[in-house]
């Protein structure tokens, strides 16, 4: 994982992360250690809040 932060537009946290083969784990869940704790994230977009820019023409 190379960042990490709370969303409020996701209602939680979100992280960054290289990952080999990255692209082709989309929806796989993966084992995150962080701050001596270990969590499961899901291999998401970079783009997962509005792929579709709706927001922006509102």
């Amino acid at each position: 994982m190379t960042s990490a932060c709370h969303s409020d537009a996701c209602g939680g946290p979100i992280a960054l992360a290289l990952l080999e083969a990255g692209r082709s784990r989309m929806g796989e869940r993966v084992r995150v250690y962080s701050e001596g704790e270990v969590s499961v994230a899901e291999v998401c977009s970079t783009v997962f809040l509005d792929p579709e820019n709706r927001r922006l023409s509102q």
